[in-house]
């Protein structure tokens, strides 16, 4: 029992369970794919018995789409973070160096944009953390055109979506714009 004062612990056994069950598959699946990979071998690397995942997740396939999830919020996490930091002209610039430089970190992330699990690589790109991402991006664009730094002429969710979505995503909007600079009195670059 934690002394007075002290951090306590609020997960449940079972958010516990759940964590070691996703590090475990972000570790393996990273390590050795999809198709090389059981669920017994996720719960052994967890330190759990091997029925330990089904109440957490479905199946094999489950897992491993939360897993890709949560190793691609990690490095996104990190590179919106940088984001935020950021001076409101050099943001631009250091997103997709520190969308690279992340991946180093994220081996299962890697793997997936690396086309090594293209079953699932296409049907990965509607997960949570990606929409997170172009609203941020989003409404960075948006504070810079309040601020007189971007272009005011054009919608920053259509342009997010232009450069970070896949043709079939981009092809849904009503008006896809052309990529091209956004800032305000740009030439050419954004």
């Amino acid at each position: 029992m934690p002394q007075r004062g002290e951090p306590v612990d609020a997960t449940t056994k079972g958010e516990r369970t759940r964590q070691a069950l996703l590090a475990a598959a972000i570790a393996r699946f990273g390590r050795d794919g999809y198709r090389a990979t059981s669920l017994a071998e996720i719960a052994r690397g967890a330190q759990l018995s091997s029925t330990a995942a089904y109440p957490h997740f479905a199946n094999k396939e489950a897992l491993f789409v939360a897993a890709v999830d949560e190793d691609a919020a990690g490095v996104i996490d990190e590179s919106v973070l940088r984001l935020l930091r950021s001076e409101a002209l050099t943001w631009l610039d250091e997103l997709l160096p520190s969308l690279v430089a992340a991946l180093d970190r994220h081996t299962l992330a890697r793997r997936v944009l690396n086309g090594l699990e293209p079953e699932f690589t296409v049907r990965l790109l509607d997960i949570p953390v990606l929409g997170q991402l172009r609203k941020v991006v989003a409404d960075r664009i948006e504070h810079q055109q309040h601020a007189g730094l971007a272009r005011t002429d054009i919608d920053p969710t259509q342009i997010v979506d232009q450069c970070l979505l896949p043709r079939r995503h981009a092809s849904r909007h009503r008006q896809p714009h052309a990529r091209g600079p956004w800032c305000a009195g740009s030439s050419g670059n954004a």
